[in-house]
């Protein structure tokens, strides 16, 4: 599967699975979970792997998806935010969620607050580039949360959620990552899981919305396009006789045969 070649270019390069973008001429290889011959590949193909910046913060993660519970614990009005329970990140993104809030009239979640009986946060990495964190709590037993976009260079509130669903606030137009979210019903699969006869042709669109994405981002470097050919020598590749450590990784995930 393509998430086991993007591991094992981790190994080999040390570029991790979520800096990763692979392409087979100018279409993005987007879903992790397809074999080779699901993308039309062979071992004459010729792929491009493209490394962009990770999202701020990524390297303080152990994972690429995961949660915190009561990372922000149960407190009173008037005991003081409890700072010191997060990291700089962490609080970088409590803060940017609570300000998108706080200029759309939200005013359950601020800066300064959280008398909550705890507050929760989950994050999960995507093919977008952007780590995507939900802090949630549940005032008087009904759920609300806030969701944070996170890229290479900003943190943004892009909307809320609750127990009747997740709404994103009318400023934001790339709903693509967003759509793949509810239909995994990511974090909350109860409240917000959609079922949908049609999800799979929803999902062949993304792949043209990354694409043009990378090629409006100033912070993408190509480092290859020449898979059968050579691997440029300042990141340990070599000709195609003893294989360019992505060529290894293809091979080491099955993807082509040795020769």
């Amino acid at each position: 599967m393509l998430e086991d070649v993007k591991a094992e270019i981790h190994v080999q390069l040390g570029h991790s699975p979520c800096s990763q973008r692979l392409l087979l001429g100018e279409t993005p290889l987007v879903d992790t979970s397809m074999l080779l011959q699901d993308f039309g590949i062979s071992a004459a193909s010729t792929l491009t792997l493209v490394v962009v910046q990770e999202p701020i913060g990524q390297s303080s993660l152990v994972t690429l998806d995961g949660k915190k519970l009561s990372v922000i614990p149960p407190g009173d009005m008037d005991d003081p935010f409890p700072m010191e329970r997060l990291n700089e990140f962490e609080l970088k993104s409590w803060q940017a969620g609570c300000e998108a809030h706080k200029l759309h009239r939200h005013t359950l979640f601020s800066e300064n607050l959280h008398e909550f009986g705890g507050v929760d946060l989950y994050w999960t990495t995507r093919s977008d580039g952007c780590r995507y964190e939900y802090w949630s709590c549940a005032p008087g037993g009904n759920e609300y949360g806030m969701l944070v976009r996170v890229d290479a260079n900003t943190m943004t509130g892009i909307g809320y959620g609750g127990d009747d669903g997740i709404e994103i606030f009318e400023e934001i137009h790339d709903y693509d990552i967003v759509n793949e979210l509810i239909r995994e019903g990511w974090p909350r699969p109860f409240a917000w899981k959609e079922e949908s006869d049609d999800g799979d042709e929803e999902s062949d669109d993304d792949g043209d919305d990354n694409e043009e994405a990378d090629d409006d981002n100033d912070d993408v470097h190509r480092i290859s396009s020449d898979l059968p050919l050579q691997f440029p020598t300042e990141l340990g590749g070599t000709s195609l006789d003893d294989g360019s450590p992505l060529r290894r990784a293809l091979r080491h995930a099955g993807w082509i045969s040795g020769h």
